[in-house]
């Protein structure tokens, strides 16, 4: 008998798919890749459907009311729509020439990115709190595993 081969690890194949199907759902359109940036940075919890459509609407108001005459919230979101216009050249004229579904499944992208963001946040964050809180090379009770959101 020769020596014996070592177990190779093979890596589980439902996280691998799972894995592999994120990335292609990620990266299939650019504005969900921005939608994940702009939730980070800008507006996390958003409509981005309605902000866009209000937005859009607000555009054109404003050619005959100015935006001080708006309420205090109307304006704070004219602000978040044109950031988001100033961070994505060309969206406004994709918002401007596209239909109403159109501007509708733009919003949808970017919540698509926005609350995948969340998710990936949410899912590193307890690994993170459990660093914090428990001390270097201790236990802690109950038992809490870094991988799942709910216990």
């Amino acid at each position: 008998m020769g020596p014996r081969k070592k177990a190779q690890v093979v890596p589980n194949v439902r996280e691998r798919f799972c894995k592999l199907i994120l990335s292609l759902s990620s990266s299939s359109d650019p504005l969900i890749s921005h939608g994940r940036h702009f939730g980070r940075t800008v507006f996390a919890l958003c409509n981005y459907p309605s902000l866009l459509t209000n937005g859009i609407l607000r555009l054109e108001q404003m050619e005959e009311i100015p935006l001080e005459d708006f309420s205090a919230e109307e304006r704070r979101e004219h602000r978040v729509f044109e950031h988001l216009l100033d961070s994505y050249p060309g969206l406004l004229e994709r918002l401007m020439n596209g239909s109403e579904e159109e501007i509708l499944h733009v919003g949808e992208l970017i919540g698509k990115g926005a609350s995948g963001a969340r998710g990936d946040d949410t899912k590193s964050l307890k690994s993170a709190t459990l660093d914090w809180i428990s001390p270097k090379g201790a236990a802690i009770q109950p038992p809490l595993h870094r991988n799942s959101k709910i216990d």
